[in-house]
């Protein structure tokens, strides 16, 4: 018996993430076409999630508190995955 499974791989980029460290606003730099983003805090919880097509994106997380945030970016068309991290002081 032989079982065939198939694993779809997705490549990497590096993200731009500025000003950062940040006062909970800052700036990314994505892929041209749809884009997904996503901002975890320390305990794994979303806290910002949005859609964009926008080829430059401000982020506001000012409300939250200070600390390290991770950025989860997956562009929908080219299946481009890139994640970093912000400081907020």
């Amino acid at each position: 018996m032989i079982y065939l499974c198939s694993e779809k791989k997705s490549s990497q980029k590096k993200i731009t993430i500025y000003p950062n460290p940040s006062s909970g606003v800052f700036r990314l730099d994505l892929e041209s076409g749809r884009n997904s983003i996503e901002v975890v805090n320390s305990f794994g919880q979303v806290i910002y999630l949005k859609e964009t097509t926008s080829a430059n994106e401000e982020i506001n997380i000012s409300d939250q508190k200070k600390g390290i945030y991770y950025i989860r970016l997956v562009n929908l068309d080219k299946d481009l995955s890139s994640s970093g991290k912000v400081v907020i002081e």
